[in-house]
């Protein structure tokens, strides 16, 4: 299994890696952004366990555009 998945990595472009990885960093980052002006702003267009939601869903997008983005410079440097 390990070396499937190794030969699958190899294949992937890490161009298209580090841009879809910026993608899910920009995503992550509006979601945490707009929760936060959520919770903090008093209005009744979210409330707080939606808030909270969003900034766990946001966490978790950013999140996984750094662990793309460590991915890609790790598969650069297999490359060379």
């Amino acid at each position: 299994m390990k070396a499937n998945f190794k030969r699958y990595l190899y294949n992937l472009n890490t161009e298209v890696l580090k841009a879809t990885a910026d993608d899910f960093r920009k995503v992550g980052t509006y979601a945490l952004g707009l929760s936060i002006a959520g919770w903090i702003l008093d209005s009744d267009s979210m409330v707080s366990t939606e808030a909270y939601w969003l900034f766990t869903f946001g966490l978790l997008i950013w999140n996984f555009g750094i662990l793309c983005t460590y991915l890609a410079d790790k598969l650069k440097q297999w490359e060379n």
